[in-house]
């Protein structure tokens, strides 16, 4: 098990025994309307799929009861919030903590459970690249997903105009000769060459890709690379 990128069974060692590993449905907020007279309802929003729990059961053991308390402790810790990889798993978790519970099985023995609550299943990261002015691509997942955008142009343009990957338009102004735009999705953030843009840009949205096909379309020609984790519903 590794959270935070620390594998837990290599820092613990023989002090834990690691037993169930347990994910929960998710919980589902549905949009309906029953009108009078009418034979079914009428969803007017799309599902929404929010936090699961995720239950981790393991013994503790120790030579003293402070040094149960001890691990117990530093466990709490590393399960206090970040990503987590279960066993035998691709997916990583992004979590909170949300309870424990112990139970003194033998002198030192516990048995201890911890309960997270989760908010996404990401798959491997992927990367993709192209050069031109348009590129369709499958990315994968059952749910919508934000992008990392980089894109490089050998001239100076007066402006940049990206479709496709958000509602409206995206538009930067003044793009410099062989600058690297950064447009993060993940943190909400636009820069080239590291600097903030957002002064000379026009965006509503930030890049996302939907399960499926999605088409990018650029107003010039640029290097360009996508990165994303897939999620999963």
């Amino acid at each position: 098990m590794i959270v935070n990128n620390t594998d837990l069974k290599i820092k613990y060692k023989n002090n834990l025994i690691w037993l169930n590993q347990t994910i929960q449905p998710r919980n589902v907020t549905t949009y309906t309307n029953w009108l009078d007279e009418g034979f079914d309802p009428v969803k007017y929003k799309a599902n929404k799929y929010t936090d699961f729990e995720i239950y981790i059961d393991m013994l503790v053991k120790g030579n003293t009861k402070e040094e149960c308390e001890l691990l117990m402790s530093s466990l709490l810790l590393d399960f206090d919030s970040g990503t987590l990889q279960l066993d035998d798993m691709q997916f990583m978790y992004r979590f909170d903590l949300k309870s424990e519970n112990r139970e003194l099985i033998k002198r030192w023995l516990y048995h201890y459970e911890i309960t997270l609550t989760a908010y996404c299943k990401l798959g491997v990261p992927e990367n993709l690249s192209f050069s031109g002015r348009e590129y369709t691509f499958n990315a994968k997942g059952t749910s919508e997903t934000p992008a990392v955008i980089s894109l490089l142009s050998d001239i100076g343009l007066v402006n940049l105009i990206i479709e496709g990957l958000t509602e409206e338009a995206i538009e930067i102004k003044s793009v410099g000769a062989n600058s690297t735009i950064l447009i993060d999705g993940e943190n909400c953030t636009i820069t080239e060459n590291g600097e903030n843009i957002l002064n000379k840009t026009e965006l509503w949205e930030f890049p996302r890709l939907k399960p499926g096909i999605n088409i990018l379309k650029l107003s010039s020609e640029c290097s360009v690379n996508i990165s994303y984790y897939p999620r999963y519903k």
